[in-house]
């Protein structure tokens, strides 16, 4: 019964570990389809952005545990959650007159609020969300691309007149804008949308890599900003995702992730391993030190040791058939009756020494018999040794010679 217990919670908690665990890889990440992180799978993430410009051989990485662009090339700003400092500002500034590029993207109060000192920085005022569509392109991004329509979701930012150069429009709203600072420059999106993993769906590359001439040009659009056609040529470029505005700084990093339905899962499949280890029985701590290996134990030390498993085990039905065994044992030896014989066999074969003795040792073996087969209680075992002492006694000193 105990064991069954402990199989059916580690089921159950089995279930609950792939469910969440399933539940995590839905949503991907830490927020799900909120979440606009290169970790997350979900609609709002930019893993399929992140994965792609790896396939195609560039240098992809994460800027996390502290806002460090020194590594980067190329700055990826999608979505921003946590405000960008001065410092920060200051950091991007100096990457752009150093001749880096920054990709940015973001729609809604949330992210407008969070990248406000840097839009500020480069002369971009924000007017207000329109409703979002087919951007159609104003001018060349890069001569080596074409770009057509790009699919801006549901909702879009205005950027407003004037402030760099304008490249895509939605109506007549401009929803891209290109700000030159330094060597460098600075692509701004009016929509997260368009660099997202439910955005870049409808402009999937085929199977020889080359993008399709339907449906959104979000992956031209993409190529044309990193200054390069297909094939991609030259040195590797390196690709910073920004993840430290999206929560991973000094604490940050992959330990994110368990912050989710990811974290939850591990630490229920942790849980469940222990409960199977104490439900079973199976030791935590410091085994008992070993004896004299070279020693040879005694009958009484076999007996005790396995009197000791029995009793951690709890299955005392094995000792009362043994006890009855021992009956058989010495009944028989002192009546001349092969012990080996089944009960009903062996009971019958003791007739002739009297009804009285022959239903006293069928009644004892009875009793141990119908112990044997369940779970009983010490007491229980207790009488079954003193009958079986009192009927072994009475053989013994009344057998014939």
């Amino acid at each position: 019964m105990r064991r069954a217990r402990v199989l059916i919670l580690l089921g159950v908690s089995l279930v609950l570990v792939v469910a969440l665990a399933l539940a995590a890889g839905r949503t991907g990440g830490t927020g799900g389809d909120t979440d606009p992180s290169s970790r997350s799978s979900g609609r709002a993430g930019t893993l399929a952005l992140y994965s792609w410009l790896g396939d195609l051989g560039l240098d992809v990485h994460r800027i996390s545990g502290d806002f460090d662009l020194s590594g980067s090339d190329v700055v990826v700003l999608v979505q921003p959650i946590n405000s960008l400092s001065d410092a920060d500002v200051q950091s991007l500034d100096s990457f752009l007159r150093g001749g880096g590029e920054l990709i940015a993207a973001l729609d809604g109060p949330g992210a407008v609020d969070a990248a406000a000192p840097l839009l500020g920085h480069l002369g971009l005022t924000v007017t207000g969300g329109i409703q979002g569509g087919r951007a159609t392109p104003l001018g060349e991004v890069n001569p080596a691309v074409s770009v057509g329509g790009v699919d801006m979701g549901p909702t879009a930012l205005d950027l407003g007149p004037g402030g760099g150069t304008a490249l895509l429009a939605l109506e007549q709203a401009v929803v891209m804008r290109a700000v030159s600072t330094g060597g460098g420059r600075a692509y701004v999106l009016g929509s997260a949308y368009a660099l997202s993993n439910a955005g870049l769906r409808v402009s999937r590359p085929d199977s020889t890599g080359a993008l399709q001439a339907t449906g959104s040009d979000a992956y031209a659009l993409v190529l044309a900003m990193l200054g390069q056609a297909q094939p991609l040529v030259g040195p590797p470029l390196r690709i910073g995702f920004d993840e430290f505005h999206h929560g991973e700084g000094a604490q940050g990093g992959w330990a994110q992730i368990f912050n989710g339905p990811l974290g939850l899962a591990a630490l229920l499949a942790a849980a469940a391993i222990l409960a199977f280890l104490a439900g079973g029985g199976r030791r935590l701590g410091r085994p008992i030190p070993a004896g004299d290996p070279t020693r040879v134990p005694s009958a009484t030390t076999y007996v005790q040791a396995m009197a000791q498993l029995f009793a951690r085990s709890a299955q005392r039905g094995a000792v009362a058939d043994r006890f009855a065994q021992e009956l058989k044992d010495r009944v028989g030896f002192a009546a001349g009756v092969d012990p080996h014989t089944d009960d009903a066999g062996f009971v019958a074969a003791l007739s002739g020494f009297g009804a009285e003795r022959r239903d006293q040792v069928g009644s004892t073996l009875w009793r141990a018999r119908q112990m044997a087969s369940g779970a009983p209680a010490e007491a229980e075992l207790l009488a079954l040794v003193r009958e079986i002492d009192d009927v072994e006694a009475h053989w013994t000193a009344g057998a014939p010679a």
